[in-house]
């Protein structure tokens, strides 16, 4: 493979990123319609038929790395403070904001 200058890689490291962010909205966009209309499917909605969608969050992490480390243990808390600093009970439905926020 032939050298690369500085400047062009970061074009193409730019143009990829950029693919990979908008696939990667594109996946969160159909999960997110998918536990909607699971959630629409089961009643699961507050007085303005948002659909309520439960997220949960073991505390789990896995460790990064860097250089010739190739470990991947994984890191695990029980601080409840932490834990409840994280997790939080939300209802997001794009279409009906779409439609609260375009009427």
């Amino acid at each position: 493979m032939p050298c690369m200058l500085n400047k062009h890689y970061s074009k193409i490291q730019d143009k990829v990123s950029d693919i990979i962010i908008q696939k990667a909205w594109t996946f969160i966009e159909e999960a997110n319609r998918g536990e909607s209309d699971l959630a629409k499917k089961y009643g699961e909605v507050d007085e303005d038929s948002i659909p309520i969608i439960t997220v949960v969050a073991d505390g789990a992490w896995c460790k990064r790395s860097h250089k010739t480390n190739y470990a991947a243990s994984s890191g695990v808390t029980t601080e409840k403070e932490f834990l409840d600093s994280l997790c939080h009970r939300t209802s997001v439905d794009l279409e009906a904001i779409e439609r609260k926020t375009v009427a």
